[in-house]
């Protein structure tokens, strides 16, 4: 009941109510960003994967299905893409490292991978074939990065034209006989069955929480 001789103002009423409204919607909003942001730094592992979805996909699939949530997931913040990767358990930094190794070298050879990825993923390359138990790989990677530390003085002084004009000959070719030993073990026993492998002797680690 409203008290005699008390006048309701409509415009304070209106005000309060658009106060109390802006308050439960910052305290939602709060809540809501809070809550994620806690579940981005505590979860590592790949979004929308399930156990079933990994135990039903034959292996033609179950490498690309890992692989598309792993992407998803670094190329939201390209610009920070190792910060992004080191994030990774070992055995997702490993699936990804070795994609990432095997389509540049397939692609360009040992030379596109060294120039098209930061320096770092030589070293987490390496890494991840040691994960993944791709023993065969190891002295190839190893033989790839000391030949291409030994030109890199004069890759960083020239530019490529300059170099094969000088040269004669394509600036990548001290890398072509690792490139043909890549590729010639990649046919024998591929970096992707040892990711699969891997994958399912791992589920756990990428399925989502």
């Amino acid at each position: 009941m409203i008290p005699v001789g008390y006048a309701i103002n409509p415009d304070r009423s209106i005000t309060s109510m658009k106060n109390f409204f802006l308050v439960t919607l910052i305290l939602l909003c709060s809540k809501v960003c809070l809550g994620q942001s806690a579940g981005s730094t505590s979860d590592t592992t790949p979004a929308g994967i399930t156990r079933a979805m990994l135990d039903k996909a034959p292996d033609s699939e179950l490498e690309r299905i890992v692989m598309d949530a792993l992407s998803e997931r670094v190329n939201k913040d390209l610009a920070r893409e190792y910060d992004v990767i080191k994030t990774l358990s070992k055995g997702q930094r490993a699936v990804y490292i070795t994609w990432v190794l095997e389509n540049e070298v397939t692609n360009g050879g040992f030379f596109q991978f060294f120039r098209n990825t930061p320096d770092q993923f030589a070293e987490l390359a390496l890494e991840g074939i040691q994960v993944l138990g791709a023993t065969p790989f190891e002295d190839i990677m190893q033989e790839a990065s000391e030949t291409y530390n030994e030109m890199k003085p004069d890759l960083d002084v020239l530019n490529l034209a300059s170099l094969q004009l000088l040269s004669k000959k394509s600036p990548d070719e001290p890398l072509h006989e690792v490139d043909a030993e890549f590729q010639s073990m990649n046919e024998r026993q591929s970096l992707s069955a040892f990711r699969i492998k891997y994958i399912r002797s791992h589920k756990d680690e990428f399925v989502s929480k």
